[in-house]
């Protein structure tokens, strides 16, 4: 199997969408014996290319030609850098990772063989409810190309089964005969394995010795103004304004991880109500500090109002984390409730609170239960080989149809 992906976030990017690129990619080469060839804007600034076999990196250089068609023409130049890539190997499949670019995508598919072998996997928030529903200039435009994508492609697939829906209902117009003939199917997200050496345990260990006789909650996400509305930040510091009267509220401690210009409207906030005691901000850390963090804190909480198959809530639940988090989009197959977490209503702070006070009075007193419970969870679920398997079945069967013509 030949595959060529193309995605707009990739190693050595840190961020949800890089992370869960990266480790899909690491997963299939792993557990298959396919060639996958990676298109990317994302530069390596001074870091070393990714060296496994089987693997092979183009990174494009984005072009700045001039505002308003920045976009435009580079999305020109990704379509000619594919079907060059296309007629020199002839791969399998072709598969965008995120509709971020559109045009390039309906420049292939009006091209003989592209059809039936081009699909894009559907990540959510940036393609999907901030092109719905924010009104910018940008997104405006964008929405109309995307659309037009989503009509023409005969093959969809998304982290979630919420986001394949979403797009049925808010692309497709819920029309049966717009998606009755197109291929859907759910590739969630898959982990790399992280285990840190005697050293690195030690030196974080260190690093977050301030963690320790606390009851510890951790959050993160971007705080840029779409990034803060989707994960919800104040409702969650409003929450932990509603446990000041708690006994136990001298022992807790929130971890919020993540860098924008709301981060200073969020210090002041919490110093304003008089929880700045309460919190630390941290701009970024690497994915192995946060995994460790995972295991260590108390619970994680995700207060999104929308979110797709987050890498971070993955792992959260393969490295047994009690988990706090809204019941939408992907997070709704993470939580067994009472067993491993509980799910929050993301518009009540109030139910956030008292979430998080029946994880302090319920669960941390069976936390090695909950814990095992998660992984317990995440194997059935998410084991990346199980996921892989399930993506190569689903390869098989659309080379079936493509026999067909259909």
């Amino acid at each position: 199997m030949k595959l060529l992906i193309i995605t707009p976030d990739f190693y050595p990017s840190n961020g949800g969408y890089a992370n869960a690129v990266t480790s899909f990619i690491y997963n299939i080469l792993k557990y298959t014996n396919t060639k996958i060839d990676v298109i990317t804007f994302i530069p390596l600034n001074g870091k070393k290319e990714l060296s496994v076999k089987n693997l092979q990196v183009f990174r494009l250089k984005w072009i700045k030609f001039g505002k308003g068609i920045n976009f435009l023409l580079n999305e020109i130049r990704l379509a000619k850098k594919i079907i060059s890539m296309d007629k020199k190997n002839n791969y399998d499949f072709i598969m965008f990772e995120t509709t971020a670019y559109p045009i390039t995508g309906l420049i292939l598919l009006k091209m003989n063989g592209f059809l039936r072998k081009t699909f894009a996997r559907v990540h959510a928030s940036a393609e999907t409810e901030w092109l719905i529903y924010l009104k910018g200039i940008n997104h405006r435009i964008k929405k109309i190309f995307t659309g037009l994508l989503f009509r023409k492609l005969k093959i969809i697939t998304a982290t979630n089964k919420y986001h394949l829906r979403f797009v049925i209902k808010h692309f497709l117009s819920d029309n049966p005969f717009k998606y009755g003939e197109k291929r859907f199917f759910v590739i969630p997200n898959t982990t790399l394995p992280i285990k840190l050496d005697k050293k690195k345990e030690i030196e974080f260990s260190k690093k977050f010795k301030f963690l320790e006789g606390k009851y510890t909650f951790l959050t993160l996400g971007r705080m840029w103004y779409p990034g803060y509305i989707e994960k919800n930040f104040f409702r969650i510091l409003e929450a932990l304004y509603y446990l000041k009267k708690k006994k136990y509220y001298q022992k807790l401690f929130f971890i919020f991880i993540g860098e924008g210009e709301y981060q200073k409207k969020l210090k002041k906030f919490s110093k304003s109500i008089g929880i700045g005691d309460k919190i630390k901000f941290i701009n970024r850390l690497s994915n192995e500090e946060v995994q460790f963090l995972q295991k260590k804190v108390s619970c994680i909480v995700l207060a999104s109002l929308h979110e797709g198959m987050s890498s971070f809530a993955i792992e959260s639940l393969k490295n047994g984390g009690c988990l706090l988090f809204s019941k939408t989009g992907g997070l709704i197959e993470l939580i067994n409730e009472g067993k491993n977490g509980y799910f929050i209503d993301p518009v009540d702070a109030k139910d956030i609170a008292e979430k998080m006070d029946m994880v302090i009075t319920n669960l941390l007193p069976k936390i090695n239960l909950v814990r095992k419970n998660s992984k317990k969870l995440y194997k059935e679920k998410f084991k990346p080989k199980k996921i892989i398997d399930s993506f190569m079945n689903f390869l098989n069967l659309l080379k079936g149809y493509r026999k067909v013509n259909v």
